[in-house]
């Protein structure tokens, strides 16, 4: 369904924003906006938070929609790939529209897959690997869609200027390099991450007790404190015993240093 809850963040430059200058017309319909929003009239009636797409703090429905519609587009295109797991798929697919889910409703699933078929267009494909993705995550929609949301909402917090406003130098890190998601892309160096036993592969959860999705999230959780203060750190983390990954988690303090402290050290090796 999606990448750890992250891939549908990052669809929302797909999104179109409306002019500047004035607003879509109030009789603006679902046909408009085209084969992309089938069904998106389901989730945000009267287009009033596609009116208003002006920044991600308004993308809560279209991060619902986006999410349902792949989820129902894997059940239809997996049905497709083969015979050996169907029973899993649709036993999936059941759990999915059967369950109390906090974001979609019995009636929103129904609806919007007979919209989906009204389109009479073929189904994107699946891979078997997407497919086995689809039965895994179906007990986990709302925590991935969850997931999704506290991204948007920490990147909307960075674009409104609430991030830590000291200058870059002085700003206290944990001196782990993450990419767009909170997972350590390579062994940390000497420095705090390395002291506190932070390793490759760790996925960051929360930071002194905020739960955090992106490295925006990280920086602004880190915001409150300053370089030698100790915050504690949770984090996930994956090892093997034998071909068995065993997944936990753990939290660990890290005293912070200042970014430029930490560059001035990779700097001198």
């Amino acid at each position: 369904m999606f990448e750890k809850g992250l891939f549908l963040l990052f669809a929302l430059a797909d999104v179109p924003a409306p002019a500047a200058e004035a607003p879509p017309p109030a009789a603006i319909t679902e046909a408009d906006l085209g084969p992309d929003y089938v069904g998106y009239l389901l989730f945000d009636p009267g287009l009033v938070e596609f009116n208003r797409l002006q920044s991600v703090r308004d993308y809560g429905n279209y991060l619902t929609y986006r999410a349902a519609r792949d989820a129902l587009e894997s059940y239809e295109a997996c049905l497709q790939v083969g015979a050996d797991n169907h029973a899993q798929i649709e036993a999936a697919y059941q759990q999915l529209v059967n369950s109390e889910q906090r974001y979609v409703s019995a009636a929103q699933w129904r609806d919007l897959r007979q919209a989906l078929r009204a389109r009479r267009e073929p189904v994107p494909e699946r891979a078997s690997w997407q497919c086995a993705a689809f039965v895994d995550n179906a007990p986990y929609f709302d925590a991935g869609l969850d997931d999704a949301l506290l991204g948007a909402t920490e990147l909307a917090r960075e674009q409104a200027g609430e991030g830590d406003s000291r200058s870059d130098a002085l700003r206290p890190v944990l001196g782990v390099q993450m990419g767009g998601a909170t997972v350590i892309e390579s062994e940390p160096d000497e420095g705090p991450a390395h002291r506190a036993g932070l390793r490759k592969g760790d996925e960051v959860l929360a930071v002194a007790g905020t739960r955090v999705k992106t490295v925006f999230g990280v920086g602004q959780a880190l915001k409150a404190y300053a370089p030698g203060d100790r915050v504690d750190v949770r984090v996930r983390r994956i090892e093997w015993d034998g071909s068995q990954p065993q997944v936990r988690e753990l939290i660990v303090g890290v005293v912070l240093e200042s970014r430029a402290v930490v560059m001035a050290r990779a700097k001198g090796r």
